[in-house]
């Protein structure tokens, strides 16, 4: 895993202040500090150079008294729960939608190692104002190369691969191939709608 401290991360990528002050104006709840990291799409949309936050906000914990603590945080600050599934319950507030992970994760290296594609493998932690990233994902987000890290649900591969595919990324022959070999393998697949923001996404 690479680590890499606000202050220096911002060398490379002047914008890193601003995408923290986005992050701030958005997660109320960064006001509390805690065991807990932002990973994902947020981070994501960091190495691609945005100002902003893409999307909504994934909220990892590493204890079940800081997800306690995280929820409470948010229902104080005016967010409402809107879905509550066994991966993730999701709150809605201000514009944004910011979900919290059921799982309890060791640390932040834990969270990005369970990552399917090393283009996500970006996590911030607050109370260390540090990164931590994948060793591919740096080249990948830049090449919009998708990659392989881990297959893990066989339901939810296919949906994943073509959002990301929808954002600009390109599969190697490789990660198709990997794929593929996962569905075929697996006795249980099966490709389930999940409806978000209004739209059908097969994830």
């Amino acid at each position: 895993m690479i680590k890499i401290n606000l202050k220096d991360i911002a060398k490379r990528l002047p914008h890193a202040y601003d995408w923290k002050y986005a992050l701030l104006c958005k997660l109320p709840a960064f006001h509390f500090i805690g065991n807990f990291c932002i990973a994902g799409g947020a981070v994501r949309s960091l190495l691609e150079g945005k100002k902003d936050i893409d999307g909504d906000i994934d909220i990892y914990a590493f204890s079940e008294l800081d997800k306690k603590d995280l929820v409470t945080a948010l229902i104080s600050s005016g967010f409402k729960e809107v879905a509550h599934t066994e991966w993730s319950r999701t709150f809605n507030g201000h514009g944004t939608d910011i979900q919290i992970m059921e799982q309890i994760y060791v640390d932040e290296n834990d969270v990005i190692q369970s990552f399917d594609f090393t283009v996500t493998q970006g996590a911030y932690t607050p109370d260390k104002d540090e990164f931590t990233f994948g060793f591919w994902t740096f080249s990948d987000v830049n090449t919009k190369t998708l990659t392989i890290n881990k297959l893990k649900h066989s339901d939810k591969v296919l949906g994943r691969l073509v959002k990301y595919c929808n954002y600009g990324y390109e599969p190697t022959h490789d990660t198709l191939t990997q794929i593929y070999e996962f569905i075929r393998l697996s006795p249980s697949t099966k490709v389930s709608p999940y409806y978000r923001r209004g739209r059908k996404y097969l994830y």
